[in-house]
C-alpha cells in the first residue's frame, strides 16, 4: 500500500491516541472535535488525507493551526473554531448551509469551499 493512499491512512487516523486502534475511526464518524491548537505539527497533506480516507468531513476544535485548516479546505474538509456561529449551529441542529459555512471567509476561500 502507498503511504499516500487516503483509505489506508484513514485506517490509522488518531492511532497515536491511547486506546484507538487501526480501523476504529474509519467509516464511523463524519466529524471530529479537538482541543487547543488541534493538528499542531500536522500541516502536511497526510493528516488531511487520513481524515478524508476515514470519512471525516468536519473538524471542530478550540483552535486550529492555520496551515492544517487551509489544507483541509483544499481537500473538502470543513474546519470550524468551536466558538464560531457555524460550529454552534452545526452542533445544535446537525445542519449547515454553504452560505453559512463561507460567512466571514475571504472571497478566495469561499470560492475554494464552493
Amino acid at each position: 500500500m502507498a503511504y499516500s493512499d487516503e483509505h489506508n491512512l484513514g485506517r490509522y487516523l488518531l492511532t497515536g491516541v491511547e486506546g484507538i486502534r487501526p480501523g476504529d475511526i474509519a467509516g464511523r464518524f463524519e466529524g471530529i472535535m479537538g482541543g487547543v491548537s488541534y493538528a499542531r505539527g500536522s500541516s502536511r497533506e497526510h493528516a488531511q488525507l487520513a481524515l478524508k480516507g476515514a470519512g471525516v468531513r468536519v473538524v471542530i476544535a478550540r483552535s486550529v493551526e492555520r496551515l492544517f485548516r487551509e489544507n483541509c479546505i483544499n481537500h473538502g474538509i470543513f474546519v470550524f473554531d468551536y466558538e464560531s456561529p457555524q460550529a454552534q449551529k452545526l452542533l445544535e441542529t446537525g445542519e449547515i448551509t454553504i452560505a453559512e459555512i463561507i460567512e466571514g471567509e475571504s472571497k478566495l476561500t469561499g470560492q475554494i469551499i464552493k
